[in-house]
């Protein structure tokens, strides 16, 4: 019996384990730059640590490797946390004021000239891939998400 409590504990354990290790998340500050230099909108989300849709998110798109490649060519993604653990980053409260985020999730795409240019929430798989592949600007072989 105790192999089975064990067995069942780890896929509990592996079904809540973070799943956006796919993206490659950046500081706000240096994809604020690299969005001007590389004129490459940013995507700004905004999760917390318990937040279910932000776990579906994550699980469904972030974690999935074509969307994670139109995420990682198409954007400048940038992971702010809101009520994460202390010490709270120096930027997550300006960041929340700035945008005025009221929940998570929030997904914001800004234009390099600083400008919003789509908000969203969790709408489902598949509305936020094609929000994403909108979006995203393609640079020659980046694969749209399915």
């Amino acid at each position: 019996m105790k192999p089975l409590v064990d067995l069942a504990l780890l896929a509990l354990l592996a079904a809540s384990a973070p799943t956006d290790g796919l993206v490659k998340y950046l500081p706000y500050r240096e994809a604020a730059q690299q969005s001007i230099a590389q004129q490459k909108p940013l995507l700004i989300y905004f999760t917390d640590p318990h937040c279910g849709p932000c776990r579906a998110l994550e699980a469904q798109v972030f974690a999935n490797p074509q969307a994670a490649v139109t995420v990682n060519t198409g954007f400048l993604p940038v992971k702010v946390v809101m009520n994460g653990p202390k010490p709270v980053p120096s930027d997550t409260p300006r960041l929340i004021k700035r945008f005025g985020v009221q929940g998570a999730p929030s997904v914001i795409i800004v234009s390099p000239s600083g400008s919003e240019l789509r908000r969203f929430a969790w709408l489902g798989r598949a509305e936020v891939v094609g929000i994403l592949n909108r979006y995203a600007v393609t640079q020659g072989a980046a694969q749209k998400a399915p």
